[in-house]
């Protein structure tokens, strides 16, 4: 079993979010978050390959839009999760 390699501390969250894909937007959920990036569950989108990408979302108890760039984590092809390293 590979170890955790990861250097920031993760919190739970449930947020509903676009994740913007050659600059289409595709609704998707976000299971985790920490300062070096984001777990997503995919609702909708292609199955296709992508690096860059832009997430569009709202923090619980914020109007406040956020919009941050980030590098798509290789998954495996059609799996229902993709890491996003920001």
């Amino acid at each position: 079993m590979l170890a955790d390699q990861r250097q920031t501390q993760r919190k739970s969250v449930n947020i509903v979010l676009n994740k913007y894909i050659h600059g289409q937007p595709h609704l998707c959920c976000a299971v985790n978050l920490s300062r070096g990036g984001m777990l997503l569950r995919r609702v909708f989108e292609p199955d296709q390959l992508h690096h860059a990408v832009v997430l569009e979302f709202q923090l619980p108890g914020s109007e406040r839009v956020l919009r941050a760039e980030g590098m798509a984590l290789l998954g495996s092809p059609g799996g229902r999760s993709c890491g996003v390293r920001f």
